[in-house]
C-alpha cells in the first residue's frame, strides 16, 4: 500500500509484549487494533492500556508465530468495496461496488450491506465476493476458475448473452 501511495493507519508488528507497547507508544492514540484477532472472532480493539496489554497478552500467546500487528483502529469510518477480477493480461472487469452500512469496527461478515453503493461521492473509489457475485449475476466463482487455469477474460462467454466476452 505505501509503494503505491495509499494511506494506511500507522501500525507495526509486535513480538513481545515490550514491543507491542513500544509500538502503541509511536502512534499515540487509541483505539489500537488487531485485525487477525477480529477476523478469529475474538476481540481486538484496546480503548486504554489495561485492555491494550491484555489484548496483546492473549493475541501473543494464541499467535502460532508470537506476533501481534499493532494498528491505529479505524472504527467509524465507512467501509466501501470494489469487486473486480481481473486476469493475466491485466483486463479488468468491475463486478459491483459494495457499501457497508455499519461504520468499520463491525466485521464485513457481520456487516448490513447494500449493492450497489449508495452514499459514495464521485471522489472516492475487499472481499464480499458472495454478495456482489449475488447482487449482479455475475458467476464469480466459476470466473476465477477459469482465469486460474490461463483463460483470459476475452476467451470466456458472457453467460448471459453467450456471445459476448466476459470482459464487455
Amino acid at each position: 500500500m505505501i509503494s503505491i501511495v495509499l494511506k494506511t493507519p500507522p501500525s507495526g508488528v509486535g513480538n513481545t509484549l515490550d514491543e507491542c507497547i513500544e509500538i502503541a507508544n509511536e502512534i499515540g492514540e487509541f483505539p489500537f487494533i488487531d485485525p487477525r484477532l477480529l477476523c478469529g472472532g475474538e476481540e481486538g480493539i484496546a480503548y486504554n492500556k489495561e485492555e491494550f496489554q491484555s489484548i496483546c497478552k492473549a493475541g501473543l500467546a494464541a499467535s502460532l508465530t508470537s506476533q501481534v500487528l499493532v494498528e491505529k483502529s479505524l472504527l467509524g469510518l465507512k467501509e466501501y468495496e470494489l469487486e473486480v477480477m481481473r486476469d493475466l493480461a491485466d483486463n479488468v472487469v468491475i463486478i459491483c461496488f459494495i457499501e457497508n452500512i455499519d461504520p468499520m469496527g463491525v466485521h464485513t461478515g457481520d456487516s448490513i450491506m447494500v449493492a450497489p453503493a449508495q452514499t459514495l461521492t464521485d471522489k472516492k473509489v475487499s472481499r464480499s465476493s458472495a454478495l456482489a457475485s449475488k447482487a449482479t449475476g455475475f458467476p464469480i466463482a466459476k470466473m476465477a476458475a477459469k482465469l486460474s487455469i490461463g483463460y483470459s477474460l476475452g476467451q470466456i462467454p458472457n453467460d448471459i448473452k453467450k456471445k459476448t466476452p466476459a470482459s464487455f
